[in-house]
């Protein structure tokens, strides 16, 4: 708590002199750029009566001027060294300021409407629709603003410190030796099931081609057989045909003789 302390009353000093003090270029720059978008807002709901930085309530009489008192930059800067002094993230902190920045001038945008409202019902109700409604408008915001990055940044705390330590214990699950252990027993387990299903894949597949070949053999032996077989009985055939014709004269003659003798 006394950090943030500090830290807000550093960044508070260093941002209101960047950003309001009147003898700086910066400041000047930024109220103006602040101011013209406030103006240029309040035109879509009081476009008769905006002229340069001034509202008209009554023509040469009464006018309401827009100034750097009342642009919304105040309010936003110090919720701005409030969002700086709390310790997270510089990223988180960028979003939260651009949160910051868009509801803090809808809600000074507001305020204005209300207060010119007011006035042009009557212009007595300045004071206190000004000073006292319009401030602890912006007063009241403010803190629930604040309160609301505080839960958000209290959440996230939260769960970054869980992720942390879900992190250092799987850290530390695995810088285990019984984690290495039953890594190495499920590793060889798994290695060793895979080499029996590959050596009885490779098993089957000699079998099949052990089978292939002696299915293949066979069937050569037996077309060689019958190959063989077919040779050996045309050679048969052949033989005894010319036996045939070789016996057949002499058979004749002597049946021929024979015959004569008788």
């Amino acid at each position: 708590m006394k950090r943030f302390f500090i830290l807000f009353n550093l960044y508070l000093v260093i941002i209101l002199y960047l950003f309001v003090e009147s003898n700086n270029i910066v400041a000047d720059k930024v109220n103006n750029f602040q101011s013209e978008t406030l103006i240029y807002a309040l035109s879509f709901v009081f476009s008769e009566r905006i002229i340069e930085h001034y509202v008209i309530i009554e023509p040469s009489v009464y006018a309401i001027s827009i100034d750097r008192s009342c642009n919304g930059l105040l309010p936003f800067l110090a919720l701005m060294a409030s969002i700086l002094a709390r310790k997270i993230k510089f990223v988180f902190k960028l979003i939260a300021i651009g949160i910051a920045y868009i509801l803090v001038s809808m809600i000074n945008f507001f305020r204005i409407v209300f207060v010119i409202d007011m006035v042009i019902i009557n212009q007595s109700n300045f004071s206190w629709s000004h000073d006292i409604v319009g401030n602890l408008m912006v007063i009241s915001s403010n803190i629930a603003i604040f309160i609301l990055f505080l839960y958000m940044f209290r959440t996230y705390k939260k769960k970054s410190s869980k992720i942390q330590r879900s992190l250092i214990c799987y850290k530390n699950i695995l810088k285990s030796k019984k984690f290495h252990k039953v890594i190495r027993e499920k590793l060889s387990s798994v290695m060793k099931f895979k080499i029996e299903s590959k050596i009885v894949q490779e098993t089957q597949i000699g079998f099949k081609k052990l089978k292939d070949t002696q299915s293949y053999i066979v069937n050569t032996m037996i077309h060689q057989h019958y190959i063989a077989y077919q040779y050996l009985k045309h050679e048969y055939y052949e033989s005894t045909n010319r036996l045939r014709q070789f016996y057949r004269p002499i058979t004749c003659n002597r049946a021929k003789s024979v015959y004569a003798c008788g």
